[in-house]
């Protein structure tokens, strides 16, 4: 496992296809990790869906966030590989959209955006949950440190 000398990460999102995952809508992981893999056990580690937390962990507690009780979770055993994904379970139609996975450790903040949206072109009326496949995809990435960047 590599040390976190001077706490410089990067947030690695989705790595299938040209920045997609394909998934079932009963339980959909934004795929996020920290490279180098270094532990986030002592982050805190933030997703949100335009401006709602959807969970936060912090001192290592896991806060879900209002609307997601009991259907979101992060993978805290593999927080000690630099694993940070959020799982969404029991999707919903209003899962689709943006999600932003922002980690800080100490003054260092690194952020990613991906998208959860449909694949199947149907009406929401004809789906049933175990019908709808997701697309999970990267948007862009972002470099907060103590000095404010713009995202490239």
């Amino acid at each position: 496992m590599a040390a976190a000398g001077n706490n410089e990460f990067k947030l690695i999102g989705p790595r299938v296809g040209p920045f997609r995952e394909y998934q079932s809508a009963s339980a959909v992981t934004l795929s996020c990790h920290l490279s180098p893999e270094i532990s986030a056990v002592a982050m805190e580690i933030r997703w949100f869906k335009g401006t709602d937390c959807v969970c936060l962990y912090k001192d290592r507690q896991v806060t879900e966030g209002r609307g997601y009780e009991g259907r979101v979770s992060l993978f805290t055993q593999e927080l000690q590989r630099g694993n940070v994904s959020l799982q969404i379970r029991d999707c919903r139609w209003s899962d689709r959209g943006d999600y932003l996975c922002q980690v800080t450790n100490g003054d260092t903040t690194e952020e990613i955006t991906v998208r959860v949206k449909e694949f199947k072109n149907v009406r929401e009326r004809d789906l049933q949950p175990v019908d709808l496949v997701m697309v999970v995809k990267i948007l862009h990435i972002c470099k907060i440190t103590a000095v404010l960047q713009f995202c490239s």
